[in-house]
């Protein structure tokens, strides 16, 4: 299917789909982080309260 293109197209379309896959990969893992960051502040915060 590419092989009609020009390489340096090909390169390029291929960089921008991994830049792609990899920016959602890291920002699906950075949302992961920073919600169990904070419920472990959440819950050492509750932990600290006296009750």
């Amino acid at each position: 299917m590419l092989d009609n293109y020009d390489p340096a197209v090909v390169l390029l379309l291929t960089g921008i789909w991994y830049l792609l896959c990899t920016g959602a990969v890291l920002g699906a893992l950075y949302l992961v982080v920073r919600t169990a960051v904070r419920d472990g502040i959440k819950l050492a915060a509750a932990d600290k309260t006296p009750g």
